[in-house]
Order: C-alpha cells, then structure tokens, then sequence
C-alpha cells in the first residue's frame, strides 16, 4: 500500500476531530446570552469582577452570578479551560 494514503487518512481524521470538537464549543458558546458574552469579554481580558462591574453599572454579585452561569452553560470549572474552548470555537473576542 502506498505510505501517503495512510498518512493522508491520518490527517483527514485529525481534521474531521478538530471540526467536530470547534463546532461542540462553538454550540457550547451559543448558549450565552448577549449580557453573558459581554461579561465573558471582560473576563477573557483580564478584568476582576469588581472592574467589570463598575464597567457595565452592575452589583458585584451579578457579575458573579454571570459568571457561574458561563461556566456551567460552557461546562468548564475554571478560566484557563474557558479560554481554551473560546480558542477551540474562533469565538470572536473582539466583536
């Protein structure tokens, strides 16, 4: 058999794995409200709870409860991990 027919199966998996885990986070991500997206922005950029807050004219604890709400929507536990499925999905940071 020809070694580049395994080789290109090879990637055509990895491929069709990589569209299928974007697509999962890209629908996980769909799940937000424009409100959470918003918090969600803020948060990806570095800004504390308190920051985002005084930013959007909102308690504290709003953006508290936003944010338990992104992650059990997104299924993620931590920051790091949320960040990892907005890089997975292309979600658009800046729009």
């Amino acid at each position: 058999m020809w070694k580049g027919y395994k080789a290109h199966s090879n990637i055509r998996r990895i491929l069709n794995k990589r569209i299928i885990q974007r697509d999962t986070a890209a629908g996980q991500l769909a799940e937000l409200t424009p409100r959470q997206c918003q918090i969600l922005k803020l948060m990806l950029a570095g800004h504390p709870n308190k920051n985002i807050a005084a930013d959007l004219g909102i308690s504290q604890r709003t953006v508290e409860t936003h944010r338990a709400s992104i992650m059990k929507k997104t299924g993620t536990k931590s920051l790091p991990a949320l960040t990892r499925l907005t890089l997975m999905a292309d979600w658009d940071v800046a729009g």
